[in-house]
């Protein structure tokens, strides 16, 4: 992670004691970037190649160094980073929520599930509509995540969390839908 992420979220935590924005963005951006050094290692045959991404995807889960990853193999074979320039992108526009006090809510079904490019989910919402409590938003195939090795955790980030220093998230629990409370104001 660079130096001026550091220090802002440094910074964050010194001034609000949480964080909720910046690491788990940049979690979920070395995951998939190590994400493709194990898929060339899985697909390329040659094994010089095989065994530089290992060493890459090595890097990335020890250490969360991103650029051999990127620069190896996203540059090199072009397709990977585009992919995880597209699925950066749909997983950042997957699902902001505005609640009528101004909070931003961002959902994240499910652990890195961008990959499916939406396969086994449905959305009953859409940009710009109005969502009442208890009303629908998406459904997913929890069978289908597991099916494919993914975890089916539901995330929730609080995007402008500095205005709101007394938001208290309920977590590690199972929710159930119109019952549980996840956020407190």
């Amino acid at each position: 992670m660079h130096v001026v992420m550091v220090v802002t979220v440094l910074n964050i935590y010194m001034t609000t004691g949480y964080e909720t924005v910046i690491w788990p963005a940049a979690l979920c951006a070395t995951a998939a970037t190590f994400g493709i050094a194990l898929g060339a290692f899985l697909r390329i045959r040659n094994k010089e190649e095989k065994s530089l991404s290992l060493g890459y995807f090595i890097s990335g889960i020890v250490g969360g160094v991103t650029e051999p990853a990127l620069y190896g193999i996203g540059l090199k074979y072009k397709k990977p980073l585009i992919a995880l320039m597209i699925g950066g992108a749909v997983g950042g526009l997957y699902v902001g929520l505005t609640l009528a006090n101004g909070a931003e809510i961002l959902i994240h079904e499910g652990l890195d599930t961008v990959g499916l490019n939406g396969q086994g989910f449905e959305l009953y919402v859409k940009e710009g509509d109005k969502v009442r409590k208890g009303q629908k938003l998406i459904r997913f195939n929890k069978k289908l995540l597991a099916e494919k090795g993914l975890d089916a955790t539901t995330v929730f980030l609080l995007t402008n969390s500095d205005e709101y220093p007394d938001a208290k998230f309920e977590t590690g629990m199972k929710a159930e839908a119109g019952n549980t409370v996840v956020l407190k104001f």
